[in-house]
């Protein structure tokens, strides 16, 4: 709870997250391994994907530029929330707002053995460990779409401390260590 009252706890095994081998990891972690993985001509940052075609079992992403990726087996597509890959893949429709607004941010924060979630009425905050000294974060919040992600990294820091700032240790210490420009919504 914002109080810091236990409500569940799950053991987890050393190393798993959820017990099921899950890995939590910074996105530039992330984007370092899949470069190492990956050969560099299949990899294409700053673009825009506009579709995805597809040949028999293969396919390549369609870029605005005109260019397209190499015919391949599989596609990460890492485009956002209205992500014209799950889209294209998935065709599931656009994405629905649930009712609530999510911030996340990173700082450089110890606590390696610190994993979980707290509610609080309409509200929760969630940390997660990612490695070399940092924290990821996430707070969420019942919030109208119209008031959904309006405002500045700044501004937002200031209304998740407003809302979060008195729940128990160490969430204000992790949103205080937080760079504005490490927060997004």
């Amino acid at each position: 709870t914002r109080t810091g009252k236990v409500l569940k706890q799950l053991l987890v095994p050393a190393g798993e997250i959820a017990g099921g081998g899950g890995v939590a990891a910074h996105r530039a972690d992330l984007l370092a391994a899949i470069l190492k993985a990956v050969p560099q001509e299949s990899v294409f940052l700053n673009k825009t994907c506009i579709s995805v075609e597809r040949d028999g079992e293969n396919v390549r992403a369609r870029f605005d530029d005109g260019q397209c990726s190499p015919w391949a087996a599989g596609l990460v597509g890492a485009d956002g929330v209205n992500s014209v890959v799950r889209r294209e893949i998935l065709g599931d429709g656009p994405a629905t707002y649930r009712g609530y607004i999510a911030w996340r941010g990173v700082a450089d924060f110890p606590g390696d053995q610190i994993l979980g979630e707290s509610w609080g009425r309409g509200q929760r905050f969630g940390l997660v460990p990612l490695g070399k000294g940092r924290m990821g974060w996430w707070a969420t919040a019942n919030k109208p779409e119209a008031e959904a992600c309006h405002g500045t990294a700044g501004e937002w820091k200031r209304e998740i401390l407003q809302r979060f700032g008195d729940w128990h240790p160490p969430i204000r210490e992790l949103i205080d260590a937080t760079p504005e420009a490490a927060i997004l919504c």
